[in-house]
C-alpha cells in the first residue's frame, strides 16, 4: 500500500494523539496504522503496540 498524502496525515495524527496521551510509539506502527487507516483497511496483528493507536480498525489474530 502507497504512502500518500492521506496516510502522511493519518500518521501525523496518530502520533500526536500517543504523544498527548504520554506515549511515544516506535516509528514503524503508526506509519503501518496510518497506511491502513487512510483507506479504512483494518490492521491484523498479535501485537499489542496497535490497540491503542487512535483511528486504526485493530483485528487481534
Amino acid at each position: 500500500m502507497p504512502v500518500d498524502e492521506a496516510a502522511a496525515r493519518a500518521f501525523a495524527e496518530i502520533v500526536a494523539d500517543a504523544r498527548r496521551r504520554g506515549r511515544r510509539p516506535r516509528i514503524l506502527d503508526p506509519l503501518i496504522s496510518a497506511t491502513a487507516a487512510s483507506p479504512g483497511v483494518a490492521v491484523y496483528t498479535q501485537d499489542a503496540d496497535f490497540d491503542d493507536m487512535a483511528g486504526v480498525a485493530v483485528v487481534r489474530v
